[in-house]
């Protein structure tokens, strides 16, 4: 099973969005997109949710994230 940051990765690069269109469209920084999609941090569900769920760029990220 791919990690969160691989899946980020998998899911950002199959709609063709760079990393500065994703940082942009959830309004955090490029590098906390790279650091998710190395692995040396997770996004921050709580703070995201809203971002992420609105943008419509990456919401099948939390079906994976939340499945058991």
């Amino acid at each position: 099973m791919p990690s969160i940051g691989e899946k980020i990765k998998e899911l950002r690069s199959a709609k063709k969005m760079t990393q500065e269109a994703l940082a942009q469209n959830l309004n955090v920084t490029v590098s906390a997109v790279s650091q998710w999609e190395s692995g040396k941090t997770m996004p921050d569900i709580y703070l995201n949710l809203y971002k992420l769920k609105t943008s419509n760029s990456l919401i099948v990220i939390f079906k994976y994230m939340l499945k058991p």
